[in-house]
């Protein structure tokens, strides 16, 4: 019996050729790879089109969103300030800010406004400058960007004469900061 089957394969793949044995392997694959990638691929594809159905059809279930009372949202006010004792590394960067922006601070005014029952401390820095417009906007904003805690509280602008490139100013900031315990 087996040397039948043989014989009759050897005809058949006489009749076929050699591209009609890679022809046949490959339908062989093909229906291999159909049975057992594809069906089950279909078979889950129905069970998420039907889970996608159950779920159009729910009703929305409501977000609960944790209620932040007045008091929580003072207290994380007074966590995300910077702590009192890093003061040199914020006026630092304000320095910084006007050194990478032409901006000489030659001398500056700097007071504690001090309230005892306070959680904060506030610092009023009052810079006279010189410089161009853009170089002292420039410097305004970087200091704004480098230090969050920092509020511009006035600015003053002067020119003696319209074509003078130069302008005086005078910049006030406020830096508010966490007191030290």
């Amino acid at each position: 019996m087996i040397s039948k089957l043989a014989q009759g394969i050897a005809y058949w793949a006489g009749l076929v050729g050699r591209p009609g044995l890679v022809g046949l392997a490959l339908l062989a694959v093909a229906v291999a790879l159909a049975v057992s990638v594809v069906a089950p691929q279909r078979e889950r594809i129905g069970q998420l089109e039907t889970e996608i159905e159950r779920i159009r059809r729910a009703p929305p279930q409501p977000v609960a969103e944790p209620v932040e009372t007045q008091e929580v949202k003072v207290e994380n006010f007074y966590r995300n300030l910077p702590e009192s004792a890093t003061t040199p590394d914020w006026m630092q960067k304000i320095f910084d800010a006007a050194a990478r922006n032409g901006v000489v601070l030659d001398q500056g005014e700097y007071v504690v406004l001090a309230n005892p029952n306070a959680k904060i401390e506030q610092y009023r820095l009052t810079f006279p400058v010189k410089g161009t417009y853009p170089q002292l906007r420039k410097f305004v904003a970087g200091s704004l960007e480098s230090v969050p805690a920092l509020a511009l509280e006035s600015a003053t602008f002067k020119r003696e004469k319209i074509v003078d490139g130069a302008v005086e100013a005078r910049i006030a900031f406020l830096l508010y900061l966490e007191r030290g315990q």
